[in-house]
């Protein structure tokens, strides 16, 4: 088992809080090359709320606080290490591979294993699922998926603590887990439209249009419209705009220009097509 990534946390606290000591995180893994999310530069025993992944451990060393003679040392053995801050949270990620397992983050359902006493009608292949708003995430070894299993998790009909249906909000989840499925599983994507095409309908075609998501993370030459008539090009995190409208330096009636762009700029999205893979919304 090597080690893939090294974090710091704790320390001076932002919002002038009380100085935490620093800890120190070192994550393993049995098998990095068979993880989907790996190659994305994440994983799912980064420090969040959520369940670990089954192929790696952690380790946690207690350090100091900026006022320790050991905090410089403590904290460059981290800082310095190669594999230091390499990998990320999958908070914006709903379905992956992870070596023998498929990882589901479908925010309203959950599953494990079925129990003796589980009555054989919530049973499905070995199975038991139900509704969880909190934490919705889980692993399924890939040895025990099949398609009947698959579509009784996408075609699940979650309640919250008042049993109304949230069916319309988890369809969301259910759209983004066959669209990253089709990407990461095309074979079992193509078996499961096969046996049920309506996972092809536009009723699972994410729409995102009207959400407000990072501008620098859209799809890189994508058209860009402000709301106010002006049109620009995504390209390398700037926008590039031949026809600036409204208010224009020197009297002028419009402008060429190149607009920087900061990490928390949003903006509306206007059509499907400026979505990429990477695009994080607000």
């Amino acid at each position: 088992m090597g080690k893939i990534c090294v974090g710091l946390y704790g320390g001076k606290s932002i919002f002038k809080g009380k100085e935490v000591p620093l800890q120190g995180d070192t994550i393993y893994c049995e098998c990095p090359d068979k993880c989907s999310l790996y190659k994305e530069g994440k994983c799912l025993c980064v420090r969040r709320l959520g369940i670990k992944c089954p192929n790696g451990t952690v380790t946690t060393e207690k350090g100091y606080t900026s006022r320790a003679k050991k905090y410089g040392a403590f904290r460059q053995k981290y800082t310095g290490d190669e594999t230091y801050a390499k990998l990320k949270s999958p908070i914006y990620n709903k379905f992956a591979i992870v070596g023998d397992y498929y990882w589901f983050n479908g925010g309203y359902v959950r599953a494990r294993k079925a129990k003796e006493n589980d009555s054989p009608r919530e049973v499905v292949s070995g199975y038991v699922l139900w509704s969880n708003i909190g934490t919705s995430e889980f692993c399924i070894p890939i040895v025990d998926m099949n398609i009947q299993l698959l579509n009784a998790i996408l075609s699940y009909s979650p309640r919250n603590i008042f049993g109304e249906s949230l069916e319309k909000y988890y369809l969301e989840y259910v759209a983004d887990i066959l669209k990253e499925m089709q990407e990461i599983a095309p074979e079992m994507y193509q078996e499961l439209t096969e046996k049920y095409p309506e996972y092809k309908s536009e009723k699972y075609i994410q729409n995102y249009v009207g959400r407000y998501a990072y501008t620098r993370t859209l799809r890189d030459g994508c058209t860009i419209h402000d709301g106010r008539g002006n049109v620009g090009v995504l390209k390398d995190g700037k926008i590039y705009c031949d026809n600036l409208k409204g208010i224009v330096p020197f009297g002028g009636e419009s402008a060429s220009v190149v607009i920087e762009l900061g990490e928390t700029s949003t903006i509306k999205i206007t059509d499907n097509s400026q979505v990429c893979k990477g695009t994080i919304f607000e």
